[in-house]
């Protein structure tokens, strides 16, 4: 396994404030140019220059760093790595990848992960056999630095709730021993009538609250998030608002309860829906899709809300008839906005900074 900083002298400081050591260090396999352009509010400036993936990102608890899963372009393995780079962009400063030899005959991916503001990484692992979509082994790690090896807490599948979850997604630190996550099953469908195409479709279940507690991970169903496709917690960790990939947004009690419905986007076609949210600091951001309307060109549409946590009105800060808007996040330490973008075959991180 590949876990290292690069980068040189920024490498050194990233270790100095993730409280990691850093004996070893090679040259990334991929490092991107600087961001082109400038902030302002329509045009975000790209974070990654991947020919193949950067997904699932999110900030440091501190709002120092973005942590993300990557792809290498051209590997027969399709292998996924995590990567860290600044909150603002720049070079990648950690990796963390499958590179021994044993394991070139399987697919690894590293994702779902949350970086805690003291270094320590919680992320999920996954191995499949290569060109296969569901994995054979998948567990959730807990590493005390970003470049520490990690120590498997939890092996899915796992029974929770009534339920067999076999993936998790948006992992999220509550506490020293706490988190959050997005407990959902992975399953394989046609993606059209008898064309022989199969698609990994990722079924929601619940938000799930996890302990860690002798060096072991246990999960529990939080009541009412059933179906959810996103989720954030309130500042004070005692409110959960949801998202369940409808038209509304819904408030319930963070230990569970009854959700009831706080915010509504605007409705013009049956396509409109929410595709993600992010809150910080108890302002949040929903990221939608929508269909044009005459005398709009006919397609869809992506954009970006902002509102407060508690609800009421929804302001769109932010469209794009091109690009697709997804998983949008909103920094702890400031106003800048992460987003995946994906256009095409792309899919890269864009920050968006002057919205709010």
């Amino acid at each position: 396994m590949r876990l290292f900083m690069t980068g040189g002298r920024a490498a050194l400081l990233v270790c100095a404030v993730l409280n990691a050591g850093c004996g070893h260090t090679e040259p990334a396999s991929f490092v991107p140019p600087p961001p082109d352009g400038t902030f302002n509010a329509t045009s975000p400036v790209r974070l990654t220059y991947n020919p193949a993936m950067d997904v699932a990102a999110s900030f440091s608890d501190d709002g120092k760093f973005i942590v993300y899963t990557y792809s290498v372009a051209g590997r027969r393995d399709r292998d996924r790595c995590l990567g860290i780079i600044p909150s603002g962009g720049g070079t990648r400063l950690f990796e963390r990848c499958e590179t021994r030899l044993a394991y070139n005959d399987s697919s690894d991916t590293f994702t779902s992960a949350a970086l805690a503001a003291d270094g320590r990484l919680l992320y999920l692992r996954a191995t499949s056999r290569i060109a296969t979509q569901v994995p054979s082994g998948t567990g959730l790690y807990l590493a005390p630095a970003p470049d520490a090896p990690g120590q498997l807490l939890l092996t899915l599948p796992v029974a929770v709730g009534g339920q067999t979850a076999t993936w998790l997604a948006d992992i999220r630190w509550s506490g020293p021993s706490g988190f959050t996550a997005l407990a959902q099953q992975i399953t394989v469908v046609p993606t059209c009538p008898g064309c022989g195409a199969r698609d990994t479709v990722f079924v929601p279940l619940f938000v799930a609250r996890g302990t860690i507690n002798a060096g072991a991970a246990t999960l529990q169903a939080i009541a009412g998030t059933e179906g959810a496709i996103s989720y954030a917690l309130s500042s004070d960790g005692t409110q959960m608002l949801l998202a369940r990939g409808g038209t509304t947004l819904e408030l319930l009690p963070a230990s569970g309860g009854t959700a009831t419905t706080v915010a509504t986007i605007p409705i013009g076609t049956p396509t409109d829906r929410i595709t993600g949210l992010g809150c910080a600091r108890d302002l949040c951001i929903v990221s939608t899709m929508f269909g044009r309307v005459p005398p709009a060109a006919p397609g869809l549409s992506y954009a970006l809300y902002s509102g407060a946590f508690t609800g009421g009105p929804l302001t769109q800060r932010a469209q794009s008839d091109a690009a697709i808007w997804t998983r949008p996040r909103l920094s702890p330490s400031s106003t800048d906005i992460l987003v995946q973008a994906e256009l095409g075959a792309a899919r890269d991180l864009y920050l968006f900074r002057g919205l709010l």
